[in-house]
């Protein structure tokens, strides 16, 4: 059985330790340029920043720093960045002990929180490796792609009336897990990669993921013309 021994607590961080450590998180895991980040930039509408990725935030201080969160609703109501790095640097300096595995090398113990995206991380793997992609062989235009995806939202959550302006949120109640889940079975069945998860709705998905089949598939200017302008009604 592992032994769990209690180390002191280190300095106190400032405001000034926790952006930096978040700034440089965002520019090596993220789009986002470290130099364009400002703490006053809004999380979700400067940062284009969603829940998996304030999650994600959350999981780095937690092992940066070596503590538990456990009540995160305060910094998942974040609203700007400087809000989101002042809770992190209460929270850590709140900290009077950190546990470590005694271990020669200590390692960090997940929180609720850890284990809670590692719980849902695998269900994603679970259920991508029952996907079945798409025949290499077979043409992909704007029908098939929209057929493809309406006929997944059906099987996965029962939604039958999906259009092209869909909307995950408004249209179809899909919270960011479900969104970026159906993201990862997207890259799983047409085989590509999408480069980025901001698709507010089923066209720009659909058009997004003709984009990245016809670079990956060295597709010419003629076909993709024809098959991404044969739009569903």
């Amino acid at each position: 059985m592992t032994n769990l021994k209690v180390v002191s607590k280190p300095e106190p961080v400032s405001f000034n330790d926790v952006l930096k450590t978040l700034t440089e998180y965002l520019e090596n895991d993220t789009d986002l340029i470290a130099s364009d980040i400002k703490a006053s930039d809004r999380l979700s509408y400067d940062l284009n920043l969603d829940s998996l990725n304030r999650l994600e935030m959350i999981m780095h201080i937690e092992k940066v720093y070596g503590i538990e969160i456990e009540d995160t609703t305060d910094l998942e109501r974040a609203d700007t960045l400087a809000e989101f790095v002042a809770l992190c640097k209460n929270k850590i300096n709140q900290e009077k002990i950190v546990f470590q595995l005694g271990t020669k090398n200590s390692k960090f113990i997940p929180s609720a929180y850890t284990k809670k995206i590692n719980k849902i991380t695998s269900k994603i793997q679970t259920q991508l490796s029952a996907v079945k992609p798409i025949d290499a062989n077979v043409k992909l235009d704007y029908n098939i792609v929209f057929d493809t995806i309406k006929q997944h939202l059906l099987n996965k959550y029962g939604i039958q009336t999906v259009k092209k302006e869909s909307n995950w949120y408004k249209s179809f109640g899909l919270n960011d897990f479900d969104r970026n889940e159906l993201f990862e079975w997207v890259e799983k069945k047409f085989n590509i990669k999408l480069g980025h998860f901001y698709f507010t709705n089923i066209d720009s998905l659909c058009v997004a993921i003709l984009n990245a089949y016809f670079d990956k598939n060295k597709i010419g200017l003629l076909q993709r013309i024809k098959a991404k302008f044969v739009r569903a009604k």
